[in-house]
Parts: structure tokens; C-alpha cells; sequence
């Protein structure tokens, strides 16, 4: 699974725009949330703690293959807790081309998950404070999206980094070394 780009970041940075974006540029995208919603609904999970974890994994995997399956160059998976996977031994760093952070201000991520969760400003702080800090995140990244400006600053941005990662993620021609 080499050719499989992390995108994380914190509560709030827009995530979710940024996945739609390589979506609409024809990226295949997994979403590891709505992963975990399909084996609950299906019945295969449980409410989510640590016994579910190898039923996420194999169906991880199944999805990404699938995604990379019809020969993408490179297929995004939305792993929200990436990095705290990682700290705790769930998620192998290694099994990424490149890790992708999405990340906004900490008053935009409060003011995004007021909108749209109707969170307090303290219970959104909480939510924030509740993962590894954002500016570790960045530190940790392969590439950073700063998702603070207005929508077309950051699809230039998502546009850039599409056209970086087909570039340096999609095979040789026959014959030749990528250098």
C-alpha cells in the first residue's frame, strides 16, 4: 500500500473540504469514519473500543486496495487520528506514501465546531485539547494544507499538491528510473 497518502489534522482544520477536493480532482478517497459507521451498521462492530480495532484494519486495507485497485496513482485515506494511531501502535507510518495535515487556527477550529456540532466554545476547546496538539501534527507531515483562508486559497493549494503527488507517486514509465 504504498501509494497511500494519509490526510489527518484536528477537529475543525476541514478535513472533510479537503478530502472533497482530491475527490473532484479524481483522487480515490477512503474514509476510515465512514468505515467504521458501515461495521456498526452492518453488525460486525461493536461500540467502537479496542476489540474492534482488527475488524477497522482488515476493512481499511479491503477499502484502500479497492480504491488503488483500478490503477490510481495514489488513493487518500481520511484518518482523522492518524498520528495518535501511530503513538499507539495501530497504524504503521510506513505503510504511507505521505502523510497530509490539514490545518486552520485554533479560534476557526472552535468556530467550525460551533457551527457545525453546536459545541460550546469550552466543549470545543475540549475536543481540541483531547488530541496531539495541531502544531506537532504539522511538525510530523509530509505536506501541510492550511485551510485558514477562503475555499479557493485552499483548493490552489489542494491542486498544487495533486499535481506534486501524481508526480512523485506515480510509477516509472516502463524502463525508466523516477529519480
Amino acid at each position: 500500500m504504498g501509494r497511500l497518502v494519509a490526510l489527518t489534522g484536528g477537529i475543525g482544520t476541514g478535513k472533510s473540504t479537503v478530502l472533497s477536493l482530491f475527490r473532484a480532482l479524481g483522487t480515490p478517497v477512503v474514509d476510515a469514519d465512514a468505515v467504521v459507521r458501515d461495521l456498526q451498521r452492518r453488525g460486525e462492530g461493536r461500540a467502537f473500543d479496542r476489540s474492534l480495532y482488527p475488524d477497522v484494519g482488515a476493512a481499511l486495507r479491503s477499502a484502500c486496495a479497492d480504491a488503488l485497485g483500478d490503477g490510481a496513482p495514489f488513493a487518500v485515506l481520511d484518518l482523522p487520528l492518524f498520528f495518535e494511531g501511530v503513538r499507539a501502535g495501530h497504524v504503521s507510518r510506513d505503510a504511507f506514501a505521505a502523510v497530509v495535515v490539514v490545518s486552520a487556527p485554533e479560534a476557526l477550529q472552535i468556530e467550525r465546531q460551533r457551527r457545525r456540532d453546536g459545541r460550546t466554545r469550552d466543549e470545543a476547546l475540549r475536543m481540541i485539547r483531547m488530541q496531539i496538539p495541531l502544531g506537532e501534527k504539522c511538525a510530523l507531515a509530509d505536506h501541510v494544507i492550511d485551510n485558514s483562508g477562503p475555499l479557493p486559497e485552499t483548493e490552489r493549494q489542494v491542486r498544487a499538491l495533486h499535481a506534486r503527488l501524481l508526480r512523485d507517486l506515480a510509477p516509472a514509465p516502463h524502463g525508466r528510473v523516477r529519480v
